[in-house]
């Protein structure tokens, strides 16, 4: 059995596809969260559309949600593509035991680094002091 390959149709476009896409750029704008009451209000769509779409890219650990309070996140990697840095500025997250974000560092210069050496060396530098906070706050 062979597989057909996938073929763009001009003007067609997935409507689920854009209000994943529409539900990552709200979650992207707000970093301490939304609820799904939010997310349904934000958006303007039925509350079983938001809540299944949110459930599959659960699944797929780009957005996770707080068991303590309700509020769906982007997770730390998902967060950097979304929301990707300014080259002013330096992240990393720092994660959990069981590999959830609790909190980030971030290094903000006052201007723009350059890419290359000066860049990298800044970026491995805040991600080896993620990982040795990440280190010490696990069991």
């Amino acid at each position: 059995m062979t597989a057909e390959p996938l073929v763009a149709q001009a003007g067609s476009s997935c409507r689920s596809v854009r209000n994943a896409f529409r539900l990552l750029e709200l979650l992207s704008a707000n970093p301490n969260g939304m609820r799904l009451a939010r997310l349904v209000d934000r958006t303007g769509l039925p509350k079983s559309s938001v809540h299944r779409i949110l459930g599959t890219l659960q699944d797929m650990d780009v957005v996770w949600r707080d068991e303590d309070d309700g509020v769906y996140r982007l997770t730390g990697s998902w967060h950097e593509v979304v929301s990707p840095r300014r080259r002013s500025e330096f992240s990393a997250p720092v994660l959990s035991h069981d590999g959830r974000q609790v909190a980030g560092l971030t290094l903000r210069l006052r201007g723009h680094v350059s890419p290359g050496a000066p860049s990298e060396r800044l970026t491995r530098l805040v991600t080896d002091l993620a990982h040795a906070v990440s280190r010490r706050i696990r069991p």
